[in-house]
């Protein structure tokens, strides 16, 4: 028994950092990669019995365990850094505990011991309940937040979800734990180990059979659209796909566009010269509308892109997405005008545009508006502008949602330039130094109804993941900005399973 569970934990353990190198969200919901913790428990089970610290060493490796513990939560980042070997500090805080205990259990241990702190009956009574209250806290808080269409919990929430998951352990303890160990109870010695033998193997294969069901459908939302694109060799170009532990990118591929091609590579709505354009010249500050030219019958949803021309490079990607699921998108779009109120002379139209604007927004029947949340510039930090919290308010308060998408960097020189003078993709590629270092819209208190994503690390996957102080030109045999700010609609066109992953955790109900 203990080889099968040793086999479970180093190939779990393994597998957890493998994971983690490249993708940490589904590393920390993964059953493959959080089996070594359950098989830690395992071997701890099968050895813990048999070790015992010496008599001085109690009282501090005690005490130090479970410090170790109760300040885990503080110390890390457990959606970052979980189930990674970081999470061996905790479960070492618990062998110390365990094996500071005295030989006929912590309640007859001294009352300055830790085990003798711990068999307390409050904190007995939460340890018999402990495996109930961890089974059932989860899936009652997803299902009320899906309930109520919420994104996080209140503290009314909270007591409420509390207080049913504490009544659920309570019932399972009684009638499906107790039973069951006095069942075990009851057996002879070798029917007992026969039946543990085959509980440990079911439960390994089980884990295995559940962990790659998991893994297949955690990684579904990349495949999902992927497929729109039928006509694309995603072996040789992988694009932003690269970032991802799907594709790997070939050696030894011409990238693509071509050099030559580049400078018509802005979004196709440019085509239907439909955007305002910038500057303050009169009537500049009138709104204009791309229409979609294929829109749908009766659509499920109207999108609206806005925000300026670093909202409008997404178009690709959401005119795919609009085209699957059967979305109207429009763009209503001031070039080099974002959500701002300022009574600066020099942004006046713009100033005027933002307001004329809203009144459209409140006369038009609009579902989600996406819009650029923060600006990077080259020769400046990464800031959300001035006033854009009262135009994201104003635009939730006229019953659309708002969906805001981080900045991306910008090269400064033009890449096509740069790789036609024949510069590398470092080279010809912007620095992570405009970057902030935490994205600027976590510390926001956006309004009811607005949502942000991040997608810096499939735009700059070395630097958002490896913390190298450069963003390449090139990802994926993709040439990834155009000029010396926007991203080519190839190389978008290749995020669209990306963000679609994204809308789906945030804006769920646009698939509905």
């Amino acid at each position: 028994m203990a080889i099968l569970i040793g086999v479970v934990f180093v190939a779990s353990f393994v597998y957890a950092i493998y994971v983690g190198s490249f993708n940490q969200d589904e590393n920390y919901l993964m059953t493959t990669t959080r089996a070594w913790q359950l098989a830690f428990g395992g071997l701890l089970a099968l050895a813990g019995g048999t070790i015992r610290l010496p008599q001085p060493l109690r009282v501090p490796a005690g005490w130090l365990g479970l410090g170790m513990v109760v300040t885990t939560g503080f110390i890390f980042d457990g959606a970052q850094l979980f189930p990674g070997p970081w999470a061996l500090y905790p479960l070492a805080g618990l062998t110390l505990v365990l094996i500071s205990a005295g030989p006929l259990g912590g309640h007859h241990d001294p009352e300055q011991t830790a085990t003798r702190f711990l068999s307390n009956k409050p904190l007995a009574w939460i340890g018999d309940h402990a495996y109930g209250l961890y089974l059932w806290h989860w899936p009652i808080l997803i299902y009320y937040l899906e309930l109520r269409d919420r994104d996080a919990i209140s503290w009314r929430g909270a007591l409420v979800i509390l207080a049913v998951t504490v009544v659920l352990a309570m019932l399972t303890f009684r009638y499906i734990e107790q039973p069951l160990k006095r069942r075990q109870t009851q057996r002879t010695g070798v029917d007992a180990r026969r039946i543990n033998k085959v509980v440990v193997a079911a439960a390994a294969g089980s884990i295995i059979v559940a962990g790659t069901g998991a893994t297949l459908v955690l990684q579904q939302p990349h495949n999902q659209t992927a497929n729109v694109f039928d006509d694309w060799d995603w072996e040789t170009h992988p694009g932003a796909m690269a970032t991802t532990n799907q594709y790997t990118t070939p050696e030894g591929i011409n990238y693509l566009p071509a050099v030559e091609e580049l400078t018509a590579q802005q979004a196709t709505i440019y085509d239907q010269s439909c955007v305002q354009k910038l500057g303050n010249d009169p009537g500049l500050d009138e709104v204009t509308v791309c229409e979609d030219p294929n829109k749908p019958d009766d659509p499920t949803a109207t999108v609206v892109i806005s925000g300026g021309s670093h909202s409008v490079h997404w178009h690709a990607a959401l005119e795919a997405l609009a085209a699957e699921y059967n979305w109207e998108l429009l763009v209503v779009n001031k070039d080099a005008c974002v959500f701002m109120n300022s009574d600066n002379p020099d942004t006046a139209s713009c100033n005027s545009w933002n307001d004329n604007y809203i009144d459209w927004l409140e006369n038009h029947d609009v579902d989600l508006v996406i819009a650029n949340g923060t600006r990077v510039f080259s020769e400046s930090p990464e800031r959300i502008h001035e006033g854009a919290q009262h135009r994201w308010e104003q635009i939730t308060n006229t019953s659309a949602e708002l969906l805001l998408v981080r900045g991306t960097p910008r090269p400064g020189e033009r890449v096509d330039d740069c790789l036609a003078d024949g510069g590398s993709p470092e080279d010809c590629g912007a620095t992570t130094e405009q970057l902030a270092e935490i994205n600027p819209l976590e510390h926001e208190d956006l309004p009811a109804g607005a949502h942000h994503i991040d997608l810096l690390e499939h735009v700059c996957p070395e630097g958002a993941t490896t913390g190298l102080d450069q963003c390449p030109a090139v990802v994926g045999n993709v040439v990834v900005w155009y000029d010396g700010s926007h991203l080519t609609n190839q190389y978008v066109a290749t995020m669209t399973a990306l963000i679609e992953a994204e809308l789906r955790e945030t804006v769920s109900w646009l698939f509905d």
